[in-house]
């Protein structure tokens, strides 16, 4: 079985859908999940259903839209700079040190966009709709991180088994 590719993207410009091309660069690749530590870059109000652009879909049809987080680069630098004030000091060495590496290795990138595409895992998903549905539910709690306790909010997020304590590929992702 192949594994289900989710990819962070560095792109030049907000997509649309017009035949308009946009310039993405795949900054790095993760495999059944999105990596905690790509959604800590937006908040859910980032979140977007993206047209699917497959003949396989019947336009019109509920599953015709797949999502996607898109923003800019400096609300995403600036966002995840917060966030980082606030998780670090609750985060074991290994967390911490991974997401100070994250940190570095979002700050160098050099594009106006940062995006998650999730396509592969909608599409392989037995209710595809219900995948936008997940992510805003997690988003809702990133971004209470930084408005309500943050070490009691992280915890529940261990507890959920949503923060995946020291494994970094499921924080991080890989190919970075």
């Amino acid at each position: 079985m192949l594994g289900t590719r989710i990819i962070l993207m560095g792109m030049d410009k907000h997509p649309n859908m017009s035949t308009q091309s946009t310039n993405a660069e795949m900054l790095c690749a993760a495999n059944y999940t999105i990596p905690l530590f790509w959604l800590l870059l937006f908040s859910e109000a980032e979140l977007e259903n993206f047209s699917v652009t497959d003949d396989s879909v019947a336009v019109g049809e509920e599953s015709a839209n797949y999502p996607i987080l898109i923003a800019d680069s400096s609300v995403v630098i600036g966002r995840l700079n917060q966030r980082y004030k606030h998780l670090i000091p609750f985060l074991d060495a290994s967390d911490a040190d991974l997401l100070q590496r994250w940190l570095n290795f979002i700050t160098e990138q050099n594009h106006p966009v940062f995006a998650i595409d999730t396509y592969e895992l909608w599409s392989s998903k037995d209710n595809p709709s219900s995948l936008y549905d997940e992510i805003s539910a997690l988003m809702k709690e990133l971004d209470a991180l930084t408005a309500t306790d943050t070490k009691q909010q992280l915890q529940t997020l261990v507890n959920k088994g949503q923060w995946p304590l020291g494994n970094g590929i499921a924080l991080a992702g890989f190919g970075w």
